[in-house]
């Protein structure tokens, strides 16, 4: 349930429990319109609902929903009477992920086009205009540069099996288009592109948003802070940020005070832990939790901003460095042919 149809769900959920209103009659409400609960939700949650089993159960019973820890941090916020205040974190957190997919589709809009233009323009002259610089040159009976040689070799396996290289493109940009890839293959590609410090800025800002959001949520309940983590953890793409928010999870299971866990993580900006200890000795942690939240929300605006120029160069770079490597590789044999004569 990653959709904003899903936060939304979840935010009137959250509201409906905090007023009083049984589950079981939000679930006869929502049976009168099937487009309220979102795609992929199976009859038995509404049913579940409907027959008085609570939402941990219910989301249990259709694991599509929600990851495991995640039904474990709503278990445990009903036993301790704060499910109206997980659910709304994560009401909010669905939200801000599905607002950090939208904003990703919308900064890889122009340069996956491009991609897709450039690409194009690849096949045809694999298949039309490369065999025949190929053959002229290798009329000549001189031998190839080594930029050459690879050009024409790259071209020549390339427009052999064109269609089969279209389709794994056409593939791979649907599946992350609609946020499809395996688990194992988004993380690989989350640490790959971390490498760029403006996609690395981008990643940080997500994680720390959606950090302060789930622990400003339950602000003096420690084991709740370390259900919410769990759930960053289950939740995140990116295997280094997920690692940070298991670590994050032991150490308050461990009894240790957020300041001292906070503190503890090197990949977290020391504000944070600065930030929360000051408020703990105030007793006023869930001001300094709010705080944080809304510096983090303005880090995240900014670095949205800094990704979307970010790709837009970088699409730039590899198109200028594609297209200088074809012209070089192309004249370099006809400037030695220069040479002899």
């Amino acid at each position: 349930m990653t959709s904003n149809l899903g936060a939304a769900l979840l935010q009137q959920l959250a509201a409906a429990t905090r007023q009083g209103l049984p589950l079981a009659e939000v679930a006869a409400i929502l049976a009168t319109d099937p487009k309220t609960v979102p795609a992929g939700a199976p009859a038995a949650f509404a049913g579940s609902l409907a027959a008085g089993d609570n939402l941990a159960t219910a989301l249990a019973q259709t694991p599509a929903l929600s990851a495991p820890a995640t039904v474990k941090w709503l278990l445990l916020a009903e036993q301790q009477r704060q499910l109206p205040a997980a659910l709304q974190a994560w009401g909010d957190d669905l939200a801000q992920l599905s607002s950090g997919q939208r904003a990703r589709r919308l900064a890889l809009l122009w340069p996956s086009t491009l991609a897709v233009a450039v690409l194009a323009l690849w096949v045809l002259l694999a298949l039309f205009v490369m065999p025949a610089f190929a053959e002229t040159f290798a009329s000549f009976g001189t031998a190839l540069p080594l930029p050459s040689r690879m050009l024409f070799a790259v071209t020549k396996a390339a427009g052999s099996l064109w269609w089969l290289w279209a389709g794994v493109f056409a593939v791979g940009a649907w599946a992350v288009w609609r946020n499809k890839l395996p688990t194992a293959v988004s993380r690989a590609a989350q640490r790959l592109a971390g490498g760029l410090g403006f996609v690395a800025r981008w990643q940080a800002a997500v994680f720390g948003h959606r950090l302060v959001l789930l622990l400003g949520a339950h602000p003096d309940h420690r084991p709740l802070q370390a259900a919410a983590m769990a759930h960053l953890a289950a939740s995140t793409p990116h295997a280094a940020w997920a690692g940070a928010a298991q670590r994050l999870q032991a150490g308050l299971l461990a009894g240790q005070g957020l300041g001292t866990v906070l503190q503890a993580e090197a990949a977290l900006p020391g504000r944070l832990a600065a930030f929360v200890l000051l408020g703990e000795k105030t007793g006023q942690t869930p001001a300094a939790l709010a705080t944080l939240a809304e510096a983090a929300a303005d880090e995240l605006q900014e670095a949205q901003a800094r990704f979307e120029r970010g790709t837009v160069l970088l699409m730039y770079l590899l198109l200028g460095l594609s297209v200088g490597g074809l012209v070089l590789a192309v004249y370099l044999p006809i400037f030695g042919m220069g040479a002899l004569v």
